[in-house]
Formats: structure tokens, C-alpha cells, sequence
């Protein structure tokens, strides 16, 4: 974004000496825009194959990276061209050669994803390659961490398989891990997760069912360690693993549960083909205002305060969680129980001083105390009688 009226849309090219156009806005909804530029004029001649948007560098600019060949160079690798945001957007900024052994990318769902695994401020690129058929597409995943100026090569990119410590399953022919990818925040801990498909897995006996696993990100990056696995047999999930599934071919995140997370919040199912559930890994849902009564739908029983809640159901299955919004202390109710207690004491209070006071009056004592406790006596009755007679004569409910 240029400003806070202005945006741009990127829209890839199958070939070309431009790669990829990229359309200037303000936008209407008769489709009109206010330009467009080129971002193949550093290329020799690129074949654009998905592009991703996202903040990379620390400035507000969104950054591009396109991923793709540039078939006028000799070296025809695929590479993920960095153009970082601004007024210099068309220009080529780097490049992160992508580990290929020429079968390149065929079919699938989003490849491509643009978040900050280690939060370190800078975003990282994933890229999917699920499809590669000379490695009989089992599939893996490489990560190229950001740094101020776009890529960091610095670092050497990371790449994750079914084979990588933690990582649930294992890397089988067909199962084309990396088919799809999406980033977000599942678990609210501020470092973003990554979503990876598998939609060649073969599950209970059936041919492609599908899966997907969530990689969690945390300092110094994503890791196996913690993985987590979901297919349509999950507790919670919909449907059932049957052949064909191929439960993983698309992702994508959204916010659908409102646990008000500040990041990209759980993946949840939506009635589109082949689009997976993926919701936070084994943890309770956050509720808004951060507290809980644990999994027991038990309402609070205060007859002091109201409380305003609302149940939330954890992901893949568990208990349903009773999220309390607020505890707000009715101050009138609390007054009419301390008054209804006073009420019922003075009858007491009247009778006991009453027949003290006659005892002290047989013993030669002043007739005082036992006049006082027959007015307290008399007092208090005559409160309680108003009391009854005003609640009787109150109105019900209408109907």
C-alpha cells in the first residue's frame, strides 16, 4: 500500500517478457483502477508461477516475492523473486533459489506464504513443493528467513519433510507434502504457524484421504518439535477419510471463531472442495476477556451478580469452555438481601430485649428496656407486614 486510499493487486502471467502486472488503486466496482506497471523489466523473460504478498522488510510497505523461472537466463532454477515495497517495487531486489530438480510444481493449491515464523520482526518465505515428480512427489517444504533488506541469505534455508524430527508420519511416495501451505497464528503465542497439506496421504486403508500437519513457529524459527496432525478422522473434524479425499489440497486461514487473536487466528472448515479443518493444536480456546471456568459448562451461582457469558467449543472435539465476559456486582440487589436481613433480625432483637427487660423490671429495674423492646418488637413486625403486602401485590410477568 501506497497510502491509506490506495492498493495494489498482483495478477501472474503464464509467460512473457512481463511476468507479473502489477494493477495501482484506488479501485471501483466497475473494476477501474488507476494504473499499472510492469515487474519483469529486470527479467530476461520470466514465467511467473504464484506470487506472495506480505510484510517482509521492518517498514510499512508490503513486499512481494514471485515465484518463478526467468527462461531468458541460462540457469533456469526456480527462484522466489524478492520486489520489496515502495517506490521501487518493479525492481528485482534479490532472489532465493528454490531447491528444484526439475520437475517444478504441477497443480495444487497455494504454495506460497508470507509470515514471521521467529518474530523477529522480519517475514519469512515458505514455499511448498508438493508435486515434485522426480522425487515421486512425496513432497517438502523449504523456509527462507527475512532479515532488514528482504531475504536473509545469511541464513541457509530450512527444509522440512515427513521425515524431520517431530513431524508426524512418514515420507511416502504420493503423499505430496507441501501441495499447500498457509500461515497464521493457531495458538495466540504471537509467532506464526504454518499449515501444511498432504493430500496424496494415505490413511486407514484408504487411497489419498489426506492430512494436514501444523509446524509451530517460536524463536529461532519453525521446528518439528510439537507438530501436530489433523485428517477428517480427527475428533471434531467433519466427514470421514475415504478414498480420494484429498483432505490438505487447499488452506486457508480466518478468523471464523472469533477467539480474538491478534494474529492470523485457526483454520476452520468452510463448504469448499477439498478445504481442510485445521484449528488450534491441543490447547483451550482463549476467551475474550481471558478467563475461564475450565472445560464445566457450571453457570456461577451468585446471588450478588449477574453475569454476562457465553460458551465457546474447543477445537478437534473437546469440551465445551464457558467464557465469562464480565462479573458485574449489582450493587441494588445486594442492598434489598441486606435489608431483608435486617428485617428479619429486629423481630429478634425486639422479642430477646422485651424479656430481658421484664426480668430486669421483676428484679426493681426501670420499665424503660421492657417498653423498648416492645416497640422493636412491634416495629420490626409491622416492617415485615409491609413487606409481604408489597410482594403479594406486585405484578407478575406479562404474558
Amino acid at each position: 500500500m501506497r497510502g491509506l486510499s490506495s492498493c495494489r493487486a498482483v495478477l501472474g502471467a503464464g509467460g512473457g517478457r512481463c511476468g507479473v502486472v502489477l494493477r495501482e488503486g484506488p479501485f471501483t466496482r466497475a473494476g477501474g483502477h488507476s494504473g499499472w506497471q510492469p515487474l519483469g523489466e529486470d527479467h530476461g523473460y520470466l514465467s511467473a508461477s504464484q506470487p506472495a504478498a506480505g510484510r517482509v522488510t521492518a517498514d510499512a510497505a508490503t513486499d512481494l516475492y514471485v515465484l518463478g523461472e526467468d527462461l531468458g537466463d541460462d540457469d533456469q532454477d526456480m527462484r522466489a523473486f524478492f520486489h520489496r515495497g515502495g517506490t521501487d517495487v518493479a525492481r528485482v531486489a534479490g532472489a532465493v533459489r528454490v531447491p528444484d530438480d526439475g520437475g517444478h510444481q504441477v497443480g495444487g493449491g497455494p504454495v506460497t506464504a508470507v509470515a514471521d515464523f521467529d518474530k523477529d520482526g522480519y517475514g519469512d518465505l515458505a514455499i511448498g513443493r508438493g508435486q515434485e515428480q522426480p522425487d515421486g512427489a512425496r513432497g517438502y517444504v523449504t523456509v527462507q528467513y527475512g532479515g532488514a533488506a528482504g531475504p536473509d541469505t545469511a541464513r541457509e534455508p530450512v527444509r522440512f519433510t515427513q521425515d524431520t524430527a517431530g513431524v508426524p508420519g512418514a515420507s511416502e511416495e504420493g503423499d505430496r507434502f507441501g501441495a499447500a501451505v498457509a500461515a497464521g497464528d493457531v495458538d495466540g503465542d504471537g509467532y506464526a504457524d504454518l499449515a501444511v497439506g498432504s493430500p496424496g496421504e494415505d490413511l486407514a486403508d484408504k487411497r489419498d484421504g489426506g492430512m494436514v500437519t501444523v509446524l509451530l513457529g517460536r524463536a529461532g524459527g519453525l521446528s518439528g518439535s510439537g507438530a501436530k496432525a489433523y485428517d477428517q478422522n480427527t475428533s471434531g473434524a467433519a466427514g470421514a477419510i475415504e478414498n480420494d479425499d484429498l483432505f490438505g489440497l487447499n488452506l486457508k486461514f480466518a478468523d471464523f471463531l472469533h477467539l480474538a487473536r491478534r494474529s492470523l487466528p485457526p483454520v476452520t472448515r468452510r463448504s469448499l472442495p477439498h478445504d481442510p479443518v485445521v484449528r488450534p493444536p491441543a490447547r483451550p480456546p482463549a476467551c475474550p476477556s481471558g478467563r475461564t471456568t475450565g472445560r464445566r459448562t457450571r453457570p456461577l451461582h451468585r446471588p450478588y451478580a449477574r453475569s454476562t457469558s457465553h460458551v465457546r467449543r474447543a477445537a478437534l472435539g473437546r469440551a465445551p469452555v464457558l467464557c465469562h465476559d464480565r462479573v458485574v456486582a449489582d450493587v441494588s440487589k445486594i442492598l434489598n438481601r441486606a435489608d431483608l436481613l435486617l428485617d428479619l433480625l429486629g423481630p429478634v432483637v425486639g422479642a430477646v430485649l422485651l424479656m430481658t427487660g421484664v426480668d430486669t423490671y421483676r428484679d426493681g429495674g426501670s420499665m424503660a428496656w421492657p417498653l423498648m423492646g416492645a416497640v422493636l418488637l412491634l416495629g420490626s413486625l409491622w416492617v415485615l407486614l409491609r413487606r409481604v403486602r408489597s410482594r403479594r401485590g406486585r405484578p407478575g410477568p406479562s404474558a
